[in-house]
């Protein structure tokens, strides 16, 4: 029996992991209770994080072979002491190049420069630009292995339909958690799975205020299986400017990337 928390900067293939790992009949999974208690904390009548507070000791929080995913820079005020504090999960923090995210940035939203842009558009206080989400992790790590919890840094740059057998399998191990390869190699749609908690009210939320879905998540729930996705199709337009704050942005990402995977 485990109970995996799958931390995850944007962008790093988390989704499709996730989705894989909802496909053993036996693991419950949570989809990003964190991103939609940050969320909804600026709408009336929504879920914030005193609600979140208040479930955590039920289900599906209580189940065993359960798995978490979350966003670190999305946990309130980034107080890993209020939040983390249960050690019968072990933590799973993945991370990819960021010179990756910025592409698959680019084919999710057409602009990954938009990103440093976010607070003017929704006001998430600057808290999903690519740096902090790198900075964020690194805190966490960093109060995880001071505290004494079980944590690994997982590297999904290499992630693909070539290594994923591998890779989920040694996720699995990790966090203690059955592995189906027939199950979970051949998944289908995201959202037909009866064990996956949060999709279906985060899905809602994005629905009823369409401001914050930004097109991040749509290609993930309609994505199958570990494939490289085929060319993509939306133009990009980027300003010379634009290119040259880009590679200042993962200019800065890759030194914390490099500390993460050590």
């Amino acid at each position: 029996m485990g109970k995996l928390m799958l931390w995850t900067i944007p962008r790093s293939k988390s989704t499709v992991l996730l989705k894989s790992l909802s496909c053993h009949p036996e693991i419950s999974c949570i989809f990003e209770p964190f991103a939609f208690a940050h969320y909804s904390a600026f709408y009336d009548n929504q879920f914030g994080y005193e609600d979140l507070q208040k479930v955590l000791n039920q289900e599906p929080f209580t189940l065993d072979n359960i798995v978490w995913k979350d966003i670190p820079c999305l946990v309130e005020n980034l107080d890993f002491q209020k939040w983390v504090s249960d050690k019968s999960f072990r933590h799973a923090l993945l991370v990819r190049d960021p010179r990756q995210v910025a592409v698959s940035l680019v084919m999710a939203n057409g602009n990954p420069v938009m990103w440093k842009d976010l607070p003017k558009i929704i006001p998430l206080t600057g808290k999903t630009t690519v740096e902090e989400n790198f900075r964020s992790m690194i805190k966490l790590r960093d109060y995880l292995s001071t505290n004494g919890f079980t944590f690994k840094v997982f590297d999904s740059t290499y992630l693909n339909e070539k290594s994923c057998e591998q890779f989920v399998k040694s996720l699995c191990e990790f966090g203690n958690l059955p592995f189906d390869k027939k199950r979970m190699l051949e998944m289908k749609s995201f959202e037909s799975y009866p064990n996956h908690w949060w999709t279906a009210p985060t899905i809602k939320l994005m629905k009823e205020n369409p401001i914050i879905n930004l097109d991040f998540h749509s290609p993930a729930l309609n994505s199958t299986k570990f494939f490289s996705r085929q060319p993509h199709q939306k133009r990009v337009n980027l300003t010379a400017e634009d290119e040259v704050e880009l590679t200042e942005i993962t200019s800065r990402c890759l030194p914390l990337y490099k500390n993460l995977i050590g």
